[in-house]
């Protein structure tokens, strides 16, 4: 390794029956004007006999990577990430997830900030200005408004700089298939690109996300026209939540909906369910609930059943 004031650079080389790793990069550490520039391959390394972790005992890494990127947090990083040829497979079952291709770009500066992603299967972006660090917070004092006193005191500071849009697409295929068998079991098969898009304001109290699952399989089952929005106005202090779908049936398609109203520590939620036959078929649910904390500060909510028609 070469050091000369904060400029480090050099290689680094692995050569190990549980793995091969080359490693040629630079670095100059300068607060907020850090440089990073690197080429990383890794083959056939195995975390587990490494004695890394005890995890995944059977599963290799492999992978291309470059990167050239600058600043020192997440929220001034610029610059790129490139993968490629990335597989983490079980050797001895043949599962895992492998991507052909990752691809990440940053810009920040003194106006609006942009990250996006692209891989084989997820294609997205956020532009504006965001802080990872207060994003929470700040989304836990504009929830405060529709509950106030549930949140009371559970409320931390935040800044009132975020301010971003966002937009991801999920294209399913074999990558994708292989990816959500090999780690989550899920009761449904996304066999269409599913789209999430949507607002953050902080400095106007406001947000907005929208689910948009056009086709989903259970067995031999096709399920249609689900979606989910979530939002709050900057103008009203109460938060709202849609959610759509069309279950098939035997006898007829159930189009199913729910509809949410919370504001004033309560929350009404209604759940309809309306038959596509020649006769009028339907029903529906209506609950509303109340919460709070008691003397100690512990959670506590009331439910009431409403009468319907």
């Amino acid at each position: 390794m070469d050091v000369e004031h904060n400029n480090y650079s050099g290689t680094l080389a692995i050569n190990d029956p549980n793995g091969k790793v080359d490693l040629n990069g630079r670095a100059t550490l300068d607060g907020e004007n850090s440089a990073y520039v690197f080429d990383l391959n890794a083959k056939n390394v195995n975390f587990a006999k490494l004695n890394l972790t005890s995890k995944y005992p059977a599963n290799n890494l492999n992978l291309s990577m470059n990167a050239a990127i600058t600043g020192n947090r997440l929220d001034n990083i610029a610059g790129n990430v490139n993968i490629d040829n990335v597989s983490f497979i079980n050797s001895n079952t043949g599962k895992g997830f492998h991507l052909d291709n990752f691809t990440l770009n940053t810009s920040s500066g003194d106006g609006p900030k942009n990250i996006s992603l692209n891989t084989d299967f997820l294609h997205g972006s956020i532009q504006g200005n965001y802080d990872f660090a207060s994003i929470v917070p700040a989304f836990k004092s504009i929830a405060s408004r529709c509950f106030p006193q549930f949140m009371s005191g559970h409320t931390p500071h935040s800044t009132g700089d975020n301010n971003f849009t966002f937009n991801f697409e999920v294209e399913p295929n074999d990558e994708f298939d292989n990816y959500i068998s090999s780690y989550v079991k899920l009761p449904v098969k996304l066999i269409y690109k599913a789209t999430i898009d949507g607002f953050f304001n902080e400095r106007e109290g406001e947000f907005s996300a929208d689910v948009n699952l056009p086709y989903l399989q259970q067995g031999n089952k096709i399920i249609e026209g689900t979606k989910l929005h979530v939002g709050k106005l900057a103008e009203q202090d109460n938060v709202t939540l849609n959610a759509h779908t069309i279950f098939p049936n035997k006898k007829g398609n159930i189009a199913i909906n729910i509809d949410a109203n919370a504001v004033n520590d309560g929350v009404d939620a209604n759940l309809g369910w309306t038959f596509n036959r020649p006769t009028d078929y339907h029903g529906n649910v209506s609950l509303s609930a109340l919460l709070g904390r008691d003397s100690n500060g512990k959670f506590m909510t009331t439910v009431n059943v409403n009468p319907t028609e």
